[in-house]
Parts: structure tokens; sequence; C-alpha cells
């Protein structure tokens, strides 16, 4: 893990003495003094929106989120006035506008090579005309279908090209080549080599936890977990229906009954299909078994968002798909997604509590790329404040699928593990570390 040059500062003394100024206005957030621009994990995005608000801004009160057009793509930027000397931020004089813009649209497939190549891809443009802003909210209208424009960046409206200072990936840079590669999206640049990949400037942010979602109805109706080699085979397409999935506790199959197996994927490039490579099938860069692969269908088309994944999975019997487990309060009766059931694996339900302790292994950790060349000095001092923020338990995104790394200061290695809460989400502190190396064995921090 790479050290940081700046100190953790707890939140708690972030806001101490200080006064913090009320949101600026929209003219102020398209103009700031410091600006941050990050893509990448959608499913990452909402921990940076929560560190963003209360760890820099103060509290959602003091911040201007705006976002697009509901049902708009997943374009974001959030802004505040810090009150002098927030988070040891020289930047911080109590006067000076952050603007911090999050492109989750593309997933961890825009957080690395835009990174490596240098260049310039969309992001939310505030200035645009569509902007409009009331109190701590506004959004801008930007057009397209992503069925259609996701893989050429062909969004239009409320858009503007800029370099990606920090790419936010679901696993290490060094994934997302061979058949995690984003090979599909057309505006990446050049594919960059295995060496460039593991040159990457990364930062562990911290564990996020995966699982696989089935459209458990029909046939295979109580079903509610998978062996993870059953699981790794349907994936790579050696069964083709439930009836001959092995149970993992008998010899009988998980379905009496005929019922073809519907996989509902992410794209290449996906950080969610990157996890499930590397953990199920293990065809990530360095892994065991490197010759296999998630199994690539025409029908159904990926899916560009967790949500069309699980869309997918919802409609149709036998479907099954993946991704972090925070999507579990969606699914089940009365909810978004009714027909789906979180699958446990080898008879381990998945949460963040029961991979914090090793129990439920597929948990990988969430990084930070850094691209040194598109930085300024008030940007790079953004960024360390953030890591810092990111990876402390008690500062740590407080998500379902989410832990705190075990090993990075101020977190120290102890049992039982520590568990902080905010509101109604407990998350824990790791036992185990990957360091950065998804393919590798887990170690104990301890």
């Amino acid at each position: 893990m790479k050290a940081l040059t700046l100190a953790f500062i707890a939140p708690a003394i972030l806001s101490a003495g200080n006064s913090w100024a009320g949101p600026p206005t929209l003219s102020q957030a398209a103009n700031p003094n410091v600006k941050l621009v990050i893509a990448g994990s959608a499913a990452a995005e909402p921990a940076f929106t929560t560190t963003i608000a209360v760890n820099l801004c103060g509290g959602a009160s003091n911040m201007l989120w705006m976002t697009t057009q509901s049902g708009g793509p997943d374009f974001n930027a959030y802004s505040c006035v810090p009150p002098s000397g927030a988070g040891g931020l020289s930047s911080a004089n109590g006067a000076n506008v952050f603007t911090i813009y999050y492109r989750g649209e593309g997933g961890s497939a825009v957080a690395v090579y835009p990174v490596v190549n240098n260049i310039a891809i969309k992001r939310l443009n505030l200035s645009d005309a569509s902007c409009s802003a009331s109190g701590t909210s506004g959004t801008c209208t930007i057009t397209g279908v992503r069925s259609s424009v996701a893989l050429t960046d062909g969004w239009a409206g409320a858009i503007v090209e800029d370099k990606i200072q920090a790419g936010i990936s679901d696993v290490e840079p060094a994934q997302f080549q061979n058949n995690n590669a984003p090979s599909g999206y057309t505006f990446l640049g050049p594919a960059p080599t295995r060496i460039q990949l593991n040159g990457v400037v990364k930062y562990e942010l911290f564990q996020q936890t995966y699982g696989l979602f089935v459209n458990a109805t029909g046939p295979l109706q109580g079903l509610t977990g998978l062996t993870k080699s059953a699981a790794a085979n349907i994936l790579e397409g050696n069964y083709v229906d439930w009836s001959t999935v092995p149970s993992g506790t008998s010899n009988a199959a998980v379905s009496q009954s005929s019922q073809a197996i519907l996989l509902c994927n992410r794209e290449p490039g996906a950080g969610s299909r990157a996890a499930a490579s590397v953990f199920l099938v293990g065809n990530g860069s360095g892994c065991p078994a490197g010759s296999l692969q998630i199994m690539e269908t025409s029908s159904p088309a990926d899916s560009y968002s967790a949500s069309d994944a699980l869309a997918c999975a919802n409609a149709n019997e036998g479907a099954i798909t993946y991704a972090t487990i925070d999507q579990a309060s969606q699914v089940g009766p009365g909810s978004a997604y009714p027909n789906l059931t979180l699958m446990e694996l080898n008879g381990i339900s998945p949460s963040n509590f029961s991979s914090a302790l090793g129990q439920y292994d597929w948990w990988l950790e969430t990084t930070l790329n850094a691209n040194l060349a598109a930085y300024d000095s008030n940007s790079q001092a953004l960024v360390f404040f953030l890591v810092n923020q990111l990876q402390a338990l008690a500062s740590a995104p407080h998500r379902p699928q989410i832990n705190a790394l075990g090993n990075a200061l101020p977190n120290t290695p102890q049992l039982p593990t520590p568990s902080h809460t905010i509101g109604s989400t407990t998350i824990y502190q790791g036992i185990y570390t990957r360091d950065g190396v998804s393919c590798s064995v887990p170690q104990e921090t301890n």
C-alpha cells in the first residue's frame, strides 16, 4: 500500500472551532478555486458522496449536489466552501470554492485507461444553460440512451471533456486486461500494456463485498445458495440448465425441473464483472487458470449498469447476475427486483461482517488510481485527504457492502475486529488483506 504524506485528521477535528458556509451558488460551483475530476465505480460513488458531504463540507446542508435529470446518466458534481484549515488543506481558507466532479457513468471502465493515457473524457458541465439549482441541489440535462452511446461517450447536453485526475476502480488496474479489458469502448485511448497497468500509482481505499443474484422463481423457488464451484461453472457456461447444477449439500441438483440458465452479464471492463472473473472464474492478471473466462452472450445483451443487470435478471426465470451486496436492499418481495434472491456461497451468507471475518471471501479492494500528469498541488492534496478519510474506520463509507482496511493507518490490526456505526449501518475493519492484488490469497493483518 502506498504511503500518504498527509496525516489523517479525524472528522471531529475537521469541524472543531470552524464555521461552515452554506452551499455555494451554481455560478460559484461552475467556477471553483479548487477542482478535482473523478471517474469510475458507480458502486463506490455513494461512498464519495457521503465522505465529501460530511468530512469536507461539514454536512449535506453546506454542499451543492448537482446531478442529471430524473432517469439521466450518472454524472455528478459536489461543491462547497470549507472553512479555513478544514482537513489540513492549505487551499481551504474559508473563501475558496471546491468542486469535485464524479462520473459514475461507465464505472470502472473509465477509471483506468483514461488515467494511463492521460486523455479527456466527458464530465458534467455546470455552465450549461440547462443547469439550475436551488439551495443544496440542482440538475443539468444530458441526452442520450445508454445502450446506444455508452461505448462511444456520445452523451450530449450539459457535458464537457476534461482529464480524469483520479479513477476509482473496483479492483486494481492490472485486472483490466485480457478478458476484463474495456475492449468495446472507443473513447478510452489505446489499451495499456501490462507494465503500464502495473505502474499506475494507486491507493487501496476500502473493501467491497460482492454476491450473486438469482431469479429464484418457478422451478428455482426456495433456492438460497450455490457452491463457489457451481457458480464458476455457470459463469463459464459449463452448466446451461439448472437441473444439472449440483446443490452442494447432496447429489441432487438445485432444480428437479428443467430451467435454462440465463446469464445477465455486465460489459467487459465493468468492475463487478472483473470482480466475478477474478474471484469465481480466475481469469484476471496473474490469477490461476488464466485461460478461463465468463461466457459472453448475445442474448441478453451486456448491461452497462448494475440496475440494468438486476432488471434483466429480475425479468427472466432462471437468470443470474452479480453485483455488490448493497443491492440486496433492492431484492425480494415488495422491492424493486422482487424475483431476485442474494445467494449464499458455500453455505455462508454474504455480509460485510462475514467478509470482515474472512468467512465469506468474495471481497476485493477498491482502488484510487492517480493521474499525476493531471494534478496540481491543490488537487493532489485533496486526493490525499479523501484517501485518508475513506481508509479510516471512523470516516470510511458506511455502506452495507463496505469494510475498512485493516492495514491502513490509523486503523490497527486487532481482535475482535473493530466496528463503527453511523445511523443504522455498521461497518467493520477487515481482518484480512489482499494488499491490492486481487488474485492473492488473503493474509491476516493481526
